[in-house]
């Protein structure tokens, strides 16, 4: 097993996943990036942006199995336009990604994937950046499981 290809279907499923949650969606629409959000050229906000942790996708047994801690943040203009949201807006969506990720497992589709634990490790910090108005949450996930 390589670890690549076991921490790139991991994020795929992840992704595939956010996107289901209408409480995500009404606010990113497709806008889940599988890197840092200052790696995306022409960003557009809200996103979410999905950040493997460095020496992660490591193997931890024999048994071929990966363990990987990844940050998952959110980000949110600020302000008055109608591009514009609040904190509110932010803590909601951060809820539906928790309730759909945290303590599940048992991932088993066509990405090959099997995913034995999907755990939140960390809950913010919560982040403004004053010269841009952008709002940044942060959870952070950690998973263990193997290719199948």
């Amino acid at each position: 097993m390589t670890t690549n290809s076991y921490v790139a279907k991991v994020i795929q499923e992840i992704i595939k996943k956010i996107k289901t949650v209408s409480d995500v969606t009404k606010y990113m629409g497709n806008r889940i990036y599988p890197a840092y959000i200052s790696t995306i050229q022409d960003v557009t906000y809200p996103a979410i942006s999905i950040n493997v942790l460095p020496s992660e996708g490591k193997s931890i047994d024999d048994a071929g199995m990966q363990t990987i801690d990844m940050d998952i943040d959110f980000w949110f203009k600020s302000g008055i336009d109608a591009n514009s949201h609040t904190w509110d807006n932010v803590m909601e969506c951060k809820q539906a990604v928790l309730n759909e990720l945290h303590n599940n497992g048992g991932w088993d589709n066509i990405v090959g994937i099997n995913v034995l634990m999907m755990d939140s490790i960390s809950d913010g910090p919560q982040a403004f950046e004053q010269d841009t108005k952008i709002m940044r949450y942060q959870l952070r996930f950690r998973t263990r499981g193997t290719l199948q």
